[in-house]
C-alpha cells in the first residue's frame, strides 16, 4: 500500500464525531465541521488526481506481475459508509467566499422571519431539548416540595409564636 493510498484511506475513515442525543450542537462547531468537511473533500480530490497521474505515469512501466491500481478506492464499510458520500455523488467544492455568501443569505432569511415566529420556534426547540421527568417522578417531587413548604411554614409559625410570647413578657 503506497503512502498515497494510506492517506486516502485515512480521509475516508475519519468522519465527524457523533454527539449524544438531545445535546445541542453549537453554531461555531457546525460551521467548523462544515469547513473541515470541505477541506477533507478537497484533499481527497487532490489525492485522487495525484493517484491518477501516478497511475498514468506507471502504466507504461507496469509489469505483468504488478497489480494495477483500481480506478476508485474501495467502498468504506460501517459508520464510515454513512458519513462519506458515494463516488458517483461527488459534491462540487465551494470556495470560502461561496460558503460565506451562503451563510449570509441564510442569516438574512432567518432575520426576515417575524419576531413572533422566531420566538415560537425558539421555545419549541428548547422544549424539545428538555428531558422531562416521568409522571410518577413529577408527582413525588411535587409532594416532596409541598411537604417541605408545609414543614418550613409550621417551624416559622412556631418560632414566631415563641418570639411573640417572649416579647409580651419583656414589654
Amino acid at each position: 500500500m503506497t503512502a498515497l493510498a494510506a492517506q486516502m484511506s485515512s480521509l475516508r475513515t475519519s468522519g465527524p464525531r457523533t454527539r449524544l442525543p438531545g445535546q445541542p450542537q453549537p453554531v461555531a462547531a457546525a460551521s467548523r465541521q462544515a469547513a473541515v468537511a470541505v477541506a477533507r473533500r478537497r484533499q481527497l480530490l487532490r489525492c485522487r488526481a495525484a493517484a491518477e497521474k501516478e497511475r498514468e505515469g506507471s502504466s507504461t512501466q507496469q509489469t505483468a506481475g504488478t497489480p494495477a491500481v483500481p480506478d476508485t478506492p474501495p467502498a468504506p464499510t460501517g459508520a464510515a459508509a454513512e458519513q462519506q458520500p458515494a463516488a458517483s455523488q461527488a459534491e462540487p467544492t465551494m470556495s470560502v467566499e461561496e460558503i460565506q455568501q451562503r451563510a449570509a443569505a441564510m442569516r438574512q432569511q432567518k432575520a426576515a422571519g417575524s419576531a413572533k415566529e422566531g420566538l415560537i420556534e425558539g421555545v419549541t426547540e428548547e422544549v424539545r431539548l428538555i428531558k422531562w421527568p416521568a409522571p410518577v417522578g413529577a408527582a413525588l417531587n411535587t409532594l416532596l416540595v409541598i411537604g417541605i413548604v408545609a414543614g418550613t411554614s409550621a417551624t416559622l409559625l412556631a418560632i414566631n409564636s415563641l418570639l411573640a410570647e417572649l416579647t409580651e413578657l419583656i414589654y
